[in-house]
């Protein structure tokens, strides 16, 4: 008695089945079209889901690319205005140095005519002054040959004199080489 044959358990179970659907059946029906129904749900909410992430996607890649796109426009826009800084800097810089240079070279012109002037006047000066001791060693003589003087005297005179000179040539010796 212990075994059962196949086809005994199928017709018990086909009786259970039979059993199950008097006891069952319309729950189960009702419990099959909601499962039906709670499955067509969860498709459309996932249908729903996907597209909604796939719009948010696509609304964050257009933002990602806006921001890029401003972040590229600003970027162009301080590299120019610092390539027109730097420019304007450069343009700035070469003015002042143009303006340095015709003012050293006016202060140098200057400065040379101020030379040329002092050395006119000096070599004035120096041919004033030789005249001015002609003069006076020519005065010396003549009263040195007018008036009798004692030899002393008259060495005395000319070794003065030769100082002077020497003093006056060594003074022009230097301006000389100073030019």
């Amino acid at each position: 008695m212990n075994e059962i044959t196949k086809a005994e358990i199928r017709k018990k179970l086909g009786n259970i089945s039979q059993l199950r659907e008097l006891l069952l059946g319309d729950q189960l029906a009702e419990y099959n079209q909601r499962l039906d129904s709670l499955e067509t749900n969860l498709q459309q909410s996932q249908a729903a889901i996907a597209a909604r992430l796939t719009q948010l996607e696509q609304k964050l890649l257009e933002q990602i690319n806006s921001v890029a796109s401003s972040g590229e426009q600003r970027s162009k826009y301080y590299y120019l205005k610092t390539q027109s800084e730097q420019q304007q800097l450069q343009e700035e810089i070469e003015h002042l140095s143009q303006s340095n240079q015709e003012s050293i070279g006016s202060l140098h012109q200057s400065l040379n005519t101020e030379i040329a002037q002092s050395k006119s006047d000096l070599y004035q000066d120096i041919t004033l002054f030789k005249k001015e001791l002609s003069y006076k060693l020519e005065n010396h003589l003549q009263e040195l040959t007018t008036n009798k003087i004692s030899h002393t005297d008259l060495a005395e005179v000319l070794l003065e004199l030769s100082l002077k000179l020497k003093e006056t040539n060594s003074s022009s010796d230097q301006a000389n080489a100073k030019d």
